[in-house]
């Protein structure tokens, strides 16, 4: 008899609400959503199409929309329950659309992680996940304009390769 994944949902953890910018109501990423309150999403009904379909890779890991592609169901599971971001610190996300130049450049996606409070990313539980993460693929860690990558030496290389030849 084959067990089928626990379809995770984001219960009381609030991480994306104040991690990720959101262009239409202007919000700057690190700022806690004005429409947040203690019951979630003050506006949830008529909330912007970003958060809308914003799902963390948390989330994702266990979506089962997902779940059709054959990708999505022969991948090793990457996160536990208690890496949910609220938890964890670290919010997990598919790349913006900056990113896809360089996914179509190098052919990698990365996996890009924020720190939902600072120095998330070096304690124990946080370096774990990114450690467990990088082992699979290409990680880049974002803290304001900073970025840290972790991940396989080959993909890394690939990385810096696509950041000499755009700055020149």
């Amino acid at each position: 008899m084959r067990c089928l994944p626990v379809i995770r949902v984001c219960s009381d953890c609030q991480a994306c609400c104040e991690v990720m910018q959101i262009t239409e109501t202007e919000k700057p990423a690190g700022e806690r959503c004005p429409q947040q309150c203690e019951k979630g999403c003050g506006i949830y009904s008529r909330r912007p199409s970003e958060c809308r379909i914003f799902k963390c890779l948390w989330l994702a890991e266990t979506d089962p929309k997902l779940m059709k592609y054959a990708r999505f169901r022969k991948a090793p599971r990457i996160f536990s329950a208690q890496d949910r971001p609220d938890i964890s610190g670290l919010l997990f996300h598919a790349p913006d659309e900056t990113s896809l130049v360089f996914e179509r450049e190098t052919g990698l996606m990365p996996g890009i992680v924020r720190e939902v409070w600072p120095g998330a990313a070096e304690q124990e539980q946080g370096r774990r996940i990114i450690e467990r993460f990088a082992g699979k693929r290409l990680v880049i860690l974002v803290r304001g304009d900073q970025r840290r990558a972790f991940g396989p030496p080959e993909q890394i290389q690939r990385m810096a390769a696509f950041i000499r030849r755009r700055t020149g």
